[in-house]
């Protein structure tokens, strides 16, 4: 059995979920005093909104603990926290592949969903849950993907059941 540990780079995007929200407020609560006129205060309050929805998401689907059994695979989201999602490996179509800026991306896909993601950012044992998938799974081969593909991606309800 494999499970994946997270890479201490987990910090930021906690860091930035914990610390957004007490931004914001202290920035809508002196408004006036802080920027010189109330567009550049709203704008600023829109764009720490959107890297706090942005790192949600990857808290998600990112920041995820995955444990490879002999014959099922589970998935906890939100840094393991989150519901346990299991998946019996022959029901699985296979994995994709993928690089994202300077990262390797591994997906698990079920029907033509991708169910969870692992990536050599967060996960320290990225190889090792590679060479599982390669030795379990259908390699689907490798997919062009950016980072607009991969927001417009998490952006998308998933329907895995």
């Amino acid at each position: 059995m494999i499970k994946t540990r997270l890479k201490y780079t987990v910090a930021l995007p906690l860091i930035l979920v914990l610390g957004i929200p007490a931004l914001l407020i202290s920035v809508l609560y002196d408004l006036d005093s802080t920027f010189t006129s109330k567009e550049a205060g709203v704008f600023v309050c829109i764009l720490l909104l959107v890297i706090w929805i942005f790192m949600l998401i990857e808290l998600r689907d990112k920041l995820i603990k995955i444990d490879f059994g002999n014959n099922e695979i589970k998935i906890r989201r939100y840094l393991g926290l989150g519901k346990e999602e299991r998946y019996p490996i022959k029901i699985l179509t296979g994995f994709q592949t993928s690089e994202v800026s300077g990262c390797t991306n591994l997906y698990l896909i079920k029907g033509k969903v991708r169910i969870a993601k692992s990536s050599s950012f967060y996960h320290s044992n990225f190889e090792e849950i590679l060479q599982f998938s390669k030795n379990c799974l259908t390699d689907l081969g490798n997919v062009n993907t950016t980072i607009t593909s991969e927001v417009k991606d998490a952006l998308q309800k998933k329907q895995t059941n």
